[in-house]
């Protein structure tokens, strides 16, 4: 039986990509280091408070486990909740020590981790999380905390054996966020809102169009990345037989190419609508359909 055992990892404290470590010193100022992502770009110059605390963290191992891609971005989570609720940054470690912001982040942390999720699971966390940092996304938003939450929620449940994970994950949301004071209401709607809008990927309001783009932003991944998706998904539905998850994969795939544009807001239209439909052009031709195989 392997041992667990503590390790310290380097992290980027935007998007949690273990991808990350220090750049060329010699070109930062005496007593800083600098600090690249290379998941999301995200660039640093830290003196050695920031180094130890922003960018690194201490993670459970298992004996002769590799070290994961992703970690998960406490901080980030806290920060985002601080703003959402307007709560001053003075005062931003008596907000974090709050009992329900702390239940909330490790409700959520633990949420993304879960053992049985292949690509729902921190990658994809992360990979929202770089799309709505990109600066071409900056004048797309009216409420960027909202659409932020909304990221860090919208998989709060998961379990594809069940067909309301929206809804359950948009309740469970409401409760936390309602929980934390300063939260307001409307607010909280507005996030349960895109939540829901990830089933069917029917937008109306232009925040929820935005998240609702990233969340897509996997279609338009570079091949090699959109490959690594489509088995990611089948790992986890490895409980569906071939014959049935081809049909429904198909059925999903076409729904996604038919949409005409599939991104609904311009900055990630213009980034990937081509090489969106270019990949599901591909995983039609290679998802055999069932209707047509003679037995």
């Amino acid at each position: 039986m392997s041992q667990s055992k503590q390790v310290k990892v380097v992290f980027c404290p935007r998007c949690g990509s273990t991808d990350a470590g220090e750049g060329d010193s010699e070109q930062a100022p005496p007593g800083y280091t600098q600090m690249l992502c290379g998941h999301c770009a995200h660039f640093e110059l830290c003196d050695e408070w920031e180094l130890r605390f922003r960018w690194n963290t201490t993670i459970s191992l298992d004996e002769g486990a590799p070290l994961p891609g992703f970690v998960f971005v406490r901080d980030r989570l806290i920060e985002t909740l601080r703003r959402f609720c307007a709560v001053a940054a003075r005062e931003e470690d008596s907000f974090a020590s709050r009992a329900a912001v702390r239940a909330l982040c490790e409700r959520v942390g633990a949420a993304w981790s879960e053992p049985h999720r292949r690509y729902h699971s921190l990658q994809h966390l992360a990979e929202c999380l770089r799309w709505l940092d990109d600066p071409r996304l900056s004048d797309a938003m009216d409420e960027r905390d909202e659409v932020e939450l909304a990221l860090f929620l919208h998989d709060l449940l998961y379990d594809t054996t069940r067909s309301d994970n929206e809804q359950k994950s948009a309740e469970e949301s409401r409760a936390m966020l309602t929980a934390i004071d300063g939260a307001d209401p409307r607010r909280v709607e507005r996030v349960c809102a895109m939540i829901i809008a990830t089933k069917d990927h029917n937008a109306r309001t232009d925040d929820e169009r935005v998240m609702l783009d990233i969340d897509l932003s996997i279609l338009g991944a570079d091949e090699r990345r959109f490959a690594e998706y489509e088995q990611q998904i089948r790992e986890e539905f490895h409980w569906v037989d071939a014959e049935a998850y081809a049909m429904g994969r198909r059925a999903v795939l076409a729904k996604f190419a038919a949409r005409q544009p599939i991104y609904q807001r311009e900055p990630l239209r213009a980034a990937l609508e081509a090489a969106a439909h270019a990949n599901l052009a591909r995983a039609l031709a290679v998802t055999p359909d069932p209707s047509e195989v003679v037995s």
